[in-house]
């Protein structure tokens, strides 16, 4: 059995309650703002949630950092 921390459920819940605030569907009088932050959200969650993806932003992070 695969144990999730409270951290990462509470991760998990954060950005489920974010994307539902912003979805589009939802906000229909301001669609264009709360599409744009839905996208992010989601992909914020794509990449906090995949480890590869995590591991590749560090990469590129630890590459292209200016001091």
């Amino acid at each position: 059995l695969k144990i999730i921390s409270n951290q990462f459920l509470n991760l998990i819940y954060s950005f489920k309650k974010l994307a539902l605030k912003h979805h589009p569907l939802k906000n229909a009088a301001h669609m264009n703002i709360h599409l744009e932050k839905f996208h992010q959200i989601c992909e914020a969650y794509e990449v906090l949630s995949n480890r590869k993806l995590q591991e590749f932003s560090r990469f590129f992070k630890n590459q292209f950092s200016y001091p």
